[in-house]
């Protein structure tokens, strides 16, 4: 099932440009995960020295028109990053 973006839940999928889908959750928590390392390699640069991503609070703010489902599909794609 496609969604609209602030309707997101876990059975929406992605159709790619050639037709494949694949599920929202997995692109997000990819996506999320990219953006993780991007934080944490510009931080260890700007310290000069190796930081745990433990040692940040991480907060991904939502929009407050969005659904509680769409909320909530973005909370678990972020519980779901490493």
């Amino acid at each position: 099932m496609i969604c609209k973006f602030q309707e997101m839940n876990r059975e929406c999928r992605i159709k790619a440009i050639n037709g494949i889908s694949i599920p929202a959750l997995l692109v997000y928590t990819r996506v999320l995960s990219y953006l993780k390392c991007l934080a944490l390699e510009e931080v260890t640069n700007i310290l000069r020295s190796q930081i745990n991503s433990d040692q940040i609070r991480w907060i991904i703010t939502i929009p407050a028109i969005w659904s509680v489902k769409g909320k909530l599909f973005i909370q678990e794609a972020a519980f779901n990053v490493r």
